[in-house]
């Protein structure tokens, strides 16, 4: 590095030094003591400063900039389009208008705020504060006018007394009585400067009160808002529950016994499907089934009278036969199904029933009362037999592989063929020995019901209520039947099995989830729920 360098830098350290030194010098009109205490109290008025200037930009009173407030009339506006019978739609709306109620809060809140803690804090930057900075730049200008008095008085020594002045000069007398002067009218200042200072440090609690306030009052808010979620959330959860209830297909058969749903497809049936040749053998209309299906999983189904019926009752069967086939686990369970397929394989009559008893009272309840339902209101449907051509062994045949399947049904492809002659043999059995093996109970469901909505926990359009009010409802569990004694057991003859028309085998050795005798109008992607 070039000399020239060198001195450059040192030439520019030492003006920045003597900055630095004049700065200080500046400042020095306090002392160290007092010169923290100014920095404190403005430090406390710049605090105050700043949080009223973004107290005003972040604890809006305005509605329109009070988000919570803002999203939730949107909500609602929104979930009011979509309509209360769509659950979303309630649950939408019910959200908007526990976030428009937060909303309301907040902004009460923040009137709050603004009327105990901002206010007050303007009030006191206004007061307290001006008159410091006017005492301040009075002090700095004196503090000014002193050095500069300073300074011309030791000139002036330094002009008439080169060596120090020893005796009086006119000119150095009156430089040094406005020094003097200066001097005195600088401390006075001074003192009323460091006087106002302690006295607005001697405020500090006043300027601490707003802000506990702030914190009391965002106690009271966020338990207010606490409280207030706290009475939203069960009736949300109970929204949800039902929405998620809502899906019929695919879902698992309710805790206490009977899906309503399906109990309504079959009083459909009992109404409309007695006097239908062929009932659950011939397929509905792929349209209809997927339109009922669809307005069945969203409860917008309407099943009332025939003549307002848009749905074919063929469609109403294939339906029925499709939830059976779309449970998570079949009716006879799948942990059961071997022992099901070893007793269907049983060849002494009486044995055969006693084990069809044993394993039904080992079903869990919910599948054991679908399966005496079930039972009993095919038995009712073979008693049209006549009009109908379909018989207990027809039913035995279209129902039964509906009722069961393997833990490995979706790879093992040949389950359908085996078994499903041996499935429709147990539903058969059942149908026609219902009464021996299902006890009966005071508070079974009538399978002669004609009125779907006469299906405990159903609700008719015409009364229904908003959407997450209603819930799946079935009956309560009646007693599983008692084993039978020795003494009781029946002489029951073999029934010889009548001869099936072709029509209803032609597809005996098909799939075991398609109807025998007759295309049930499905596709593997009909089963997608």
């Amino acid at each position: 590095m070039s000399f020239q360098s060198k001195f450059g830098q040192l030439k520019n350290k030492a003006k920045e030094f003597k900055g630095r030194l004049a700065e200080k010098k500046k400042k020095d009109y306090l002392g160290e003591e007092h010169a923290q205490l100014e920095a404190e109290v403005f430090g406390i008025r710049d605090a105050l400063s700043t949080f009223n200037r973004k107290g005003n930009d972040f604890i809006p009173v305005d509605e329109k900039k009070v988000y919570l407030h803002h999203l939730g009339t949107r909500m609602m506006q929104t979930g009011n389009n979509i309509g209360d019978a769509s659950p979303f739609g309630a649950f939408f709306t019910k959200v908007g208008r526990l976030q428009l109620d937060l909303g309301q809060l907040e902004l009460n809140h923040n009137r709050q705020i603004h009327q105990s803690v901002i206010g007050p804090m303007r009030e006191s930057v206004q007061n307290e504060f001006p008159r410091l900075s006017q005492l301040k730049k009075k002090t700095q200008h004196q503090h000014g006018e002193y050095d500069s008095a300073q300074s011309k008085f030791a000139n002036t020594c330094a002009k008439y007394h080169k060596q120090g002045y020893a005796e009086s000069s006119p000119r150095v007398d009156a430089a040094k009585d406005e020094l003097q002067d200066v001097h005195k009218n600088f401390l006075s200042i001074q003192s009323q400067y460091v006087e106002a200072l302690i006295d607005t440090a001697s405020k500090e609690k006043e300027f601490i009160e707003p802000l506990l306030n702030m914190v009391e009052e965002q106690m009271k808010f966020h338990e207010c808002a606490l409280e207030l979620l706290k009475r939203s959330l069960p009736s949300l959860h109970d929204m949800k529950s039902f929405a998620g209830n809502r899906k019929v297909f695919g879902m698992p058969l309710p805790e206490e016994g009977i899906d309503t749903v399906l109990a309504q497809l079959c009083a459909v049936v009992a109404r409309d499907g007695t006097q239908t040749k062929g009932i659950f053998r011939l397929a509905g209309s792929k349209v209809k089934i997927r339109t009922l299906k669809s307005e069945l999983n969203s409860s917008i189904a309407d099943l009332r009278t025939p003549e307002g019926y848009k749905f074919d009752v063929n469609a109403t069967a294939s339906l029925i036969k499709m939830y059976l086939r779309s449970l998570p686990d079949c009716i006879f369970t799948m942990e059961m199904y071997k022992e099901w397929i070893e007793v269907a394989r049983i060849q002494d009559h009486n044995d055969k029933l006693y084990r069809i008893k044993d394993l039904l009272d080992r079903l869990p309840l919910p599948n054991y009362r679908t399966i005496k339902f079930l039972s009993r209101f095919f038995h009712h449907m073979s008693t049209f037999s006549e009009t109908t051509k379909m018989e207990a062994s027809n039913f035995g045949i279209v129902i039964g592989p509906n009722l069961g399947w393997p833990k490995d049904h979706e790879t093992n492809t040949m389950f359908s063929a085996t078994d499903s002659g041996l499935l429709s043999n147990l539903f058969e059995t059942m149908l026609t020995y219902h009464e021996w093996l299902f006890e009966v109970t005071d508070d079974e469901l009538d399978v002669t019901n004609t009125d779907p909505y006469k299906v405990p926990g159903s609700v008719p359009p015409t009364a229904r209520p908003r959407a997450g009010s209603i819930k799946r409802a079935s009956v309560a569990p009646p007693p599983k039947p008692r084993p039978p004694s020795k003494h009781s057991k029946p002489s029951l003859e073999i029934d010889a099995v009548d001869e099936v028309e072709e029509e209803y085998n032609e597809n005996e050795h098909g799939d075991a989830f398609e109807s025998n005798g007759g295309d049930d109008g499905w596709d593997d992607d009909d089963d997608d729920d």
